[in-house]
Parts: C-alpha cells; structure tokens; sequence
C-alpha cells in the first residue's frame, strides 16, 4: 500500500499520466502535476494519501469528488477529466484541469479588499457554480477562500475566472440527511449544524460560508473575532459561531477598524446568510446573489457615507427594504390625466398603442444583455434603502363629518376601478407549488380555490396617487427607484415603495383584497402549471428585469405584451413582485414568524432570467416598503 511519501517524477498512475512534480499537499492527499501521456497536456492530479485510503468511508469520500465536481454544469468549478484507482500503487486519483493563478486567500493575503466591482464578478462565479450544485441536490460543505481559486483567465480582458475547488466533503444532501456521522468543515467558515454530528446538512450551510466569504473580501478581515488572536481555542471559536450573539456587520467591521469598508444594504443581506437556524437563511447560492447583486451594484463612498447617519432595521434582510425613516417629505400628488390614471381598457388597447407607437416611454426597449455583465451600474446604493412612514396624508372632508364616503368619494373610487379591469378564474382545485426548486417552494401540494377575479393589471402610480388625494390611502415612500413623487412620466408605471397595509388599503377602497397565494400562482400558471407567465420560452423579450430592459426599475406597465398570460394578465413576471395576503409560513414552517407576508412573481432588479418563475416567494416584513414590491387587487365572487 502507497504511503504518503512524495510520488518520484516520472511514476506512471492511473495508466495516462506522468509525474513532473509535486504541488501541494492536505490532510487527505496529495496534488501532482502530470503530463496526460495520449495528450502530452500537463494536468492536476490529486491522489488519496494510503494511510488514509486504507478507509472504506474516505475512499467513497474521494471518488464521490469527481463525480460531484463532474456533474455540475459550470465553467467555475474545476473540470474533472478521470478518476480511477491505480492497481500498481492501490491508491485512488482524479484527474483535473491544470490552473494558474493564486486561491483566494492569497489574493486577499495582507487585509486589502477587493473593490466592489470585483466582488461582484466573484459572487457571480461563485454563487452559478454553486447555484448548479445545490441543483443537483450537491451540498460543498467547505466554503472557505483557500478553496476558490482565481486561475489565469484564456478570455481577453478577463484578468482571472474564479474556479471553484475540493469537493472532496461534499456530499449528496440526501445522503448528508440520512447518514451524517460527524461534523466536517473548516471551523472559521462552517456554519453552525456543522458542529454536530448527525445534523442535517443543506445548501444553506453553504450560504452561511458565502456570507462570511463576503465580509471577507469586501474587508479583507475574517468575521469572527477569535481568529484575531494568537491566544485562541476552538473552543472559543465554536462558543463564538454556536451561542454568541452575531454582530451586524458593520458593527463587527467597525470593531475590526474597517467598517467603512461595509457597503449600505450588506448588513441586511448578511444577517439573512447568518441566521443559526437553516431554514431561516437563502434557501439556496442562487436566492442568496439575487440580493447580493442588488447591494454590490452601487456607489460604495455614497453608500458608506449614509451608513454612517442610518443603520438598517435588524429584521429586515432585503436590501431594498425600508431604512429609519429620514425627514418626512411632503406628500406629492401629480397633475391628474382627464381619468386621473392610465386609461387601461384591456390588453388589446395596450397592443394598439405598442402599434401606434402612441408613447415613446411605452415602446419596448432595446434589449441590452450588457446591461448586468459588462458595466459597472452608476447607482446610488443609499436609494436601495427607503423611506419610512411618510406623511402628507390628504384628510377628505367626509372622514371628519361622519366616517360615512360621499357621493363623490363613492364615484372616485368606481372610476378609478374601471380604469382597472379584472379577469375572472372559476373556482378549482390546483397544485401549489414545486416539488423541485428552493425549500421554500417545497412540497407541491394540493388547494382549493372558490371563484375569484383579478386585476389584469400591477396598480399603477396614477390609480395610487387618485386614492391618497381622496384620503383613503398614505402616500407611498419616495426615491430613486420608488415611482410615487417623480416629476417625470410615472403614472403608467407600477406603484412600489408601498407597505402590506397601505396596498390593503388601496385595493378595500375600491371593493378588493390582495390575492392569496395560491390564487396568484393559479393566475400566473394556470392549470397547465407554465413556469412564466406566458409559458416555458425564457424571459428575455417577455419581462421588465435587469437583463430584458433598457434601463434599471420598473418599464411602463404593459411593456412586453408577449410576457402576457393567455387570460391576458400583464406583468405577472418582472417589474415589481406583487404583495399577497398569505403569511410566510404558508407551505410549512420554515422558522419564519407569523407577521412576515409573502411577495410573488420576479421583479425588475434580477439579473437572470431563470429566477422569475411563477413559483417564486420571497419573505417581507409587512413594513417593508421596497423599490421591487407593488401590487394587484383579486375580488371574491
């Protein structure tokens, strides 16, 4: 049996490879360099050390490694060409791309960062080679940045590609379910049930590495304050990770003396990565960039700037999520049209103005596929985080007379709904939900739905804005990414930066309620269960998001008419996710509390098209006023 004595240049193995020199070493094994004899290509080659391989358990443990690392579908994961076990040597091997380049650790060796732009392209990587891991049921399990690598990029002006390496403790998560004997990770970056054995291991113990990889680079510091002492134990270490309340992170960042190095919105998006409970985390790489992608596309001096006079509500983890409030402005109610709103009289006139070319802002857009991965946006982050309660709430005089809506109120409201049509869905039976996508999705299950109707429309800024001068509705929170208060053309626009009771309160002004869950995905899917709205095509042409439109927010309503569902309801996919009536436990318990609502549909910030299914949840405060959040009403019948 081979030893783990070092392997003389020239040893055959694996019966194409040759020996040129070694390359490092683990606990495991070892990695060589070799020549791929019927190629003449050098190669990597890992082989398990014999005292090691002795091991029925760490056998399986290596070969599971190729065939992990060989069924993801990812250029950032490193390419496995063989694997076998060398009769002569009776030791195991896998044979891999040879990389230049350094891991990630070296790169951040010293406490430089890196720049935003950067990290971005990084996470990117990083979260698609995982994204396609968790996929596949693949949990990495070791997240750490001595296994990222950033090899020589073969692209021009590609400085690097981020390659992702050691699947040598993943495990199927099945198989982690059912069979986990022990606890296995790299202590600084194992999330909390990787300190025990027999814990249920998931995709979100990856997330938990992704958000302390992303405070490193982002600081060039690691989060936890036992690794900054030389006198440390692990058993400090695992109080810290285990039981220690866990800092936001520019609190902890301010205590390790780079907290201006915390971009806004970070904060929110880490303490969802750092939940100790599983299923209180992104369920998944893919949920977790979404967000991240939203924070790191911004100006970070501006951003660093108002971090230091706000500091983000603890219980809300969206980036986009309502901040302290900042000086109340002054509501504003735009010069109505002759109908106070978009005259919308059903899909068919939208075509015809989309024909006409009846408004320039309604034409469909350049489609730019640039727009997410060649530039750097020239955002704001600080107008990611909105306003709070805002004021200017416009007192009708019948609310101080007797509580009782004049005629004209009355009228108000009847006009305003008959600027939005309603589509009608008879009463059905209908499977809610995936059995196959994140945890939040899971299981598909069966509900009954009585007749309902709703709206073929997302609320538009001008309906909005008619039910607060009418002093029904408060006034929506304003920004750069809010549509409420502009002075440029937003009423054909979706209302956003509106909280679950103020859209409550919309839709009761005009006779409705907002949608339950499972009514909204009846409406998106339809009984043929399509994953968009319009059916399976991909989003691009179909849907106002970041990499389908031509610039970032929301597009005027009614945009991509061929995103439409056959019942004609626009905009069920991209643009702004919609408020539901449905609390965030609604599939089963996810850890999640019972204030917490449910928004459904993709919204106009993704940047890939894959995400926008009409299985799609995303979790809220119902405070939550957020630039990706509006709203359409349904009405019982």
């Amino acid at each position: 049996m081979f030893s783990h004595r070092a392997l003389a240049p020239g040893t055959p193995i694996g019966g194409d490879y040759k020996v040129l020199r070694p390359l490092g070493e683990g606990a495991m094994g070892a990695v060589y360099v070799v020549e791929q004899l019927s190629t003449g290509v050098p190669r990597a080659l890992k082989i398990m050390h014999g005292d090691v391989a002795k091991s029925e358990s760490f056998r399986r443990r290596f070969a599971q490694e190729a065939r992990a690392c060989a069924q993801i579908p990812s250029d950032h994961v490193i390419a496995v060409l063989g694997a076998g076990i060398d009769e002569e040597l009776a030791i195991p091997w896998i044979a891999m791309e040879l990389l230049e380049g350094e891991t990630l650790d070296g790169r951040i060796d010293g406490g430089e960062p890196m720049p935003l732009p950067e990290v971005l392209d990084l996470f990117r990587a990083l979260c698609h080679a995982l994204g396609a891991a968790h996929e596949l049921g693949i949990v990495h399990r070791d997240i750490k940045p001595r296994n990222i690598f950033l090899a020589r990029s073969k692209r021009p002006g590609e400085p690097y590609t981020p390659k992702l390496l050691d699947f040598g403790i993943a495990k199927l998560t099945g198989d982690a379910q059912a069979n986990a004997t022990a606890a296995v990770g790299t202590p600084l970056w194992m999330a909390p049930e990787q300190t025990t054995a027999r814990a249920k291991i998931g995709p979100q113990a990856d997330v938990w590495a992704l958000g302390l990889l992303a405070f490193y680079v982002l600081t060039g510091k690691r989060y936890w304050l036992t690794a900054h002492d030389e006198d440390t134990s692990i058993a400090a270490l695992m109080r810290e990770i285990t039981v220690d309340p866990i800092e936001a992170a520019p609190v902890r960042a301010g205590r390790l003396g780079v907290g201006s190095r915390i971009p806004l919105g970070f904060d929110a998006w880490f303490d969802r990565c750092m939940r100790r409970e599983p299923d209180e985390r992104f369920a998944n790489a893919n949920r977790a960039f979404d967000l991240l992608g939203a924070v790191l596309t911004g100006n970070a001096s501006n951003a660093n700037r108002v971090l230091e006079s706000t500091q983000v509500a603890p219980d809300v983890y969206n980036p986009f999520a309502t901040a302290p409030p900042l000086p109340t402005p002054t509501a504003v109610v735009p010069e109505a049209t002759p109908h106070g709103v978009w005259p919308f009289v059903g899909p068919s006139a939208v075509s015809e103005m989309l024909q006409a070319g009846a408004s320039a802002d309604v034409a469909e857009p350049t489609i730019d596929t640039n727009v997410v991965h060649s530039r750097r946006w020239p955002l704001v982050i600080g107008a990611l985080v909105f306003v709070g309660a805002v004021g200017g709430i416009l007192w009708s005089p019948w609310k101080h007379r007797s509580g009782v809506p004049s005629t004209r109120e009355i009228a108000e409201a009847a006009e305003v709904a008959k600027g939005l049509p309603m589509h009608t869905f008879a009463g059905t039976t209908y499977s809610v939900g995936s059995d196959t996508g994140p945890i939040d999705e899971r299981p598909m299950h069966i509900r009954s739905m009585a007749t309902f109707s709703m709206d073929l429309y997302e609320v538009p800024v001008g309906s909005y804005e008619r039910c607060v001068a009418a002093g029904h509705c408060t006034a929506a929170a304003t920004g750069e990414f809010c549509n409420a208060g502009r002075t440029d053309d937003r009423q054909r626009h979706p209302i956003n930066c509106v909280d679950h009771g103020q859209a409550k309160a919309f839709c009761a002004w005009l006779g409705r309620r907002l949608p339950s869950e499972e009514e909204w995905e009846y409406a998106a899917s339809g009984k043929d269960k399509r994953g968009h709205a319009w059916g399976n095509a991909p989003p691009e042409g179909r849907a106002c998001f970041a990499r389908g439109a031509a610039k970032l927010g929301t597009c005027p309503l009614g945009t991509f008419p061929t995103g439409n569902t056959p019942d004609g309801l626009v905009d069920m996919t991209g643009n702004v996710q919609e408020w539901t009536s449905s609390d965030a436990c609604y599939y089963h318990n996810l850890g999640c509390t019972s204030d917490q609502k449910v928004a459904r549909g993709g919204a106009w910030y993704a940047s890939e098209g894959s995400v926008l299914t009409n299985t799609l949840r995303q979790q809220y405060s119902p405070k939550t006023r957020s630039a990706v959040v509006g709203f359409r009403c349904a009405k019982s019948l």
